[in-house]
């Protein structure tokens, strides 16, 4: 086993998948922002339509405002819909979790180079490498098109090239 080259492509894997999990948790914690905040006032918005029609609930003749409570509420009912069913929340907290796990992963194969020597370290070097393949094939689990957007990103501003020595 090459232990330079071991440590290199751990590392790699740790930052890459890292930053991308990071981004998906951004991603996810927007889409959170972006359904929930609507929903909620939208519902206000419902609510206060409804409690006005309930005050003119003798006039036989379908208002605007029948309208624009049916309208609303549909419009809330998708937006909760679609909340429930992607769990934005929870889905970014996976991913904030995961992004945590390979920092964890990336800290100690630092220790294990900086303290440790011959089977010590490839024993220790070996125990991370198989963590960072539970972290890989547990959820969430990342595309490979994010795992390439986000190495492209990495080389680019040159971060990978220093962390990893490439």
């Amino acid at each position: 086993m090459n232990v330079d080259a071991l440590i290199t492509r751990m590392k790699e894997d740790c930052k890459i998948r890292g930053n991308a999990h990071r981004n998906r948790f951004s991603f996810y914690r927007q889409i959170h922002i972006s359904i929930g905040l609507p929903s909620a006032l939208l519902a206000t918005v419902a609510g206060s339509v409804a409690t006005i029609n309930a005050n003119n609930a003798g006039d036989d003749v379908f208002s605007a405002l029948d309208i624009i409570s049916l309208l609303v509420a549909w419009v809330v009912a998708l937006l909760t819909a679609a909340n429930s069913f992607l769990n934005p929340h929870q889905t970014s907290q996976s991913h904030r979790d995961k992004a945590t796990g390979y920092d964890v992963q990336f800290g100690k194969i630092g220790r294990a180079q900086a303290f440790l020597q011959n089977d010590d370290l490839k024993n220790q070097l070996e125990e991370i490498d198989a963590r960072i393949e539970e972290l890989k094939l547990s959820e969430p689990i990342l595309s490979d098109r994010q795992i390439a957007k986000t190495k492209q990103a990495l080389m680019q501003s040159g971060e990978l090239n220093q962390v990893c020595g490439m």
